[in-house]
C-alpha cells in the first residue's frame, strides 16, 4: 500500500476499476481491495514500509479477504486473523485455490 499510495498507483487504479476496466488481485493484490488493511499486519512486517502513514486501502470491495487460508506458510496467521477479526469484520478467507469474483454488486467465491 507504501508503494501505491507513493506512486499514484492506488488513485489510477480506483478510477480505472471505476470505469470498468477488470481488475485482477493475488495476495495483498486481494488484500488491498479492502477499505483498510490493518487487519492482515500480521502476515508482514509493518517495518518494510516506513513511509505507510495509514492503513487506508482502496475500498473497491465492501469485504476482507484473507488470502492463503489453509496454505503454509500463512496458514496460522490466516486464522489467528479470522479469530481476531470475524466479529468485527466482513472477512472472505479463501485459499490459495480460491478465488473471489466481484461483478458489480454480486460476489462469488470460487472454490477449487
Amino acid at each position: 500500500m507504501q508503494e501505491l499510495k507513493r506512486t499514484g498507483a492506488d488513485k489510477i487504479i480506483i478510477e480505472e476499476v471505476n470505469a470498468g476496466k477488470l481488475y485482477i488481485g493475488e495476495s495483498v493484490g486481494a488484500i488491498v481491495t479492502a477499505a483498510n488493511i490493518e487487519y492482515v499486519k500480521g502476515m508482514d512486517s509493518v517495518k518494510k514500509a516506513p513511509d505507510l502513514v495509514d492503513f487506508k486501502a482502496l475500498s473497491l470491495v465492501e469485504f476482507y479477504t484473507v488470502p492463503h487460508y489453509t496454505n503454509p506458510p500463512f496458514k496460522k496467521i490466516a486464522q489467528k486473523i479470522i479469530d481476531s477479526y470475524s466479529s468485527t469484520l466482513n472477512l472472505s478467507p479463501i485459499s490459495n485455490n480460491d478465488a473471489i469474483l466481484v461483478n458489480n454488486n454480486e460476489v462469488k467465491t470460487v472454490r477449487n
